[in-house]
């Protein structure tokens, strides 16, 4: 009997010591009263329902938590429209996907406190007077390895103009008319 009563508060204290451990945990698995938080789309951008989008613009998603960047994928055959990887463009519903290898850096984390922004550059221009719509899959999950819960697409999408964003040049280095620079 006493045998039990030891082995039953060895098991207790054994619990007690997991959960207090996890309720401590790093960023990658959020625990909050014993629930794991799953992580969520927030945002993004070009906004949805947005018009006159440049069309070299990027595709930023900002998420509730930091993401497994590897879990990040595009359609990489430029030889076809498929639409495959948990980040898909569309200007047809998804019945085909803009391929997404001519896009530079692949993702590049913009994480600021407590916002996950993920960013996608474009080194090809998208279509001019388009309408995009953007598919996160549940394919996407944290660093702890939590899928997201539901699959998100951009109600609308966005619509491209006809233009690009010139980058703007803030200083120039060695000024104009300068003489003996070396």
């Amino acid at each position: 009997m006493k045998r039990n009563k030891v082995y039953g508060l060895l098991v207790l204290l054994f619990i007690i010591v997991m959960i207090g451990s996890c309720s401590e945990g790093d960023e990658s698995t959020r625990i909050v009263n014993n629930q794991i938080i799953i992580p969520s789309v927030l945002d993004v951008s070009p906004e949805d329902s947005s018009s006159d989008v440049p069309l070299n613009s990027s595709i930023i998603v900002e998420f509730s938590m930091q993401i497994d960047e590897s879990s990040l994928s595009t359609n990489e055959n430029e030889a076809d429209e498929e639409c495959s990887g948990s980040v898909q463009i569309s200007s047809d519903n998804f019945q085909t996907c803009r391929s997404l290898s001519g896009f530079a850096d692949g993702w590049e984390p913009m994480t600021d406190d407590d916002r996950y922004q993920y960013q996608l550059k474009p080194t090809a221009l998208l279509s001019a007077q388009t309408s995009y719509r953007v598919k996160l899959t549940t394919d996407i999950k944290s660093t702890g390895n939590v899928a997201i819960l539901n699959e998100y697409v951009t109600p609308n999408g966005f619509v491209t103009g006809d233009h690009v964003t010139v980058p703007i040049v803030e200083s120039n280095s060695p000024l104009d008319d300068a003489v003996h620079v070396g």
